[in-house]
């Protein structure tokens, strides 16, 4: 893991090792959060996931361990959203898909029971719903499921997509989504409302 100066261009001093590989990051302004599957990280055993204090860039205490790789991170607010293809947090299941408090880094009540094997490779976040974006309800179900966001079930509002199709990512500016979806139909490139 390596910075950038944003004036210069030019990689800062800071650089940080793991193991194996990186896949993912997101910051709150305070943490980097990074994502991949690895079982240390800056020397230290870490498993997968874990977070940098960004005043001291020196790796935190944090250590979730999900059991398997971690691909996608999103920040809002003060949750942080993590998928990839882990089974499950130790003493929490969770499988694929997994939401923390990033100030305390408490796992939250957010479940959307991801079926097998269905992945998670972009959310997007509006108000109290998440979009899960990639196959969230298995191979060839569909690239799109929208949750709640307290409790990652189904939400009342209709997915924007049909079978057969997978999404690769999601954008968000204010209350729409942009989304890309590998897909025979007509939802190649889409924007999706966050209102509706």
């Amino acid at each position: 893991v390596v910075a950038f100066s944003t004036t210069t261009g030019a990689p800062l001093a800071w650089s940080m090792s793991s193991d194996t590989q990186v896949y993912a990051l997101a910051t709150d302004n305070r943490q980097l959060y990074v994502g991949g599957w690895f079982s240390s990280l800056a020397g230290q055993p870490r498993r997968n996931l874990a977070s940098v204090d960004l005043r001291t860039g020196a790796l935190t205490s944090w250590n979730p361990s999900p059991d398997g790789l971690v691909s996608t991170l999103t920040v809002s607010g003060d949750t942080l959203f993590v998928a990839g293809q882990f089974e499950s947090l130790p003493g929490y299941g969770r499988r694929g898909v997994a939401a923390f408090n990033n100030g305390n880094g408490d796992v939250l009540s957010f479940n959307p029971q991801m079926p097998a094997p269905g992945v998670v490779k972009g959310f997007g976040v509006h108000a109290d719903r998440v979009l899960l974006a990639g196959e969230p309800d298995g191979i060839n179900r569909g690239a799109f499921r929208w949750v709640e966001r307290g409790s990652g079930a189904t939400a009342s509002v209709t997915s924007p997509t049909r079978p057969g199709s997978t999404a690769e990512g999601v954008a968000q500016v204010d209350g729409v989504m942009y989304a890309v979806s590998h897909t025979s139909g007509p939802l190649g490139l889409a924007s999706i409302d966050g209102s509706s």
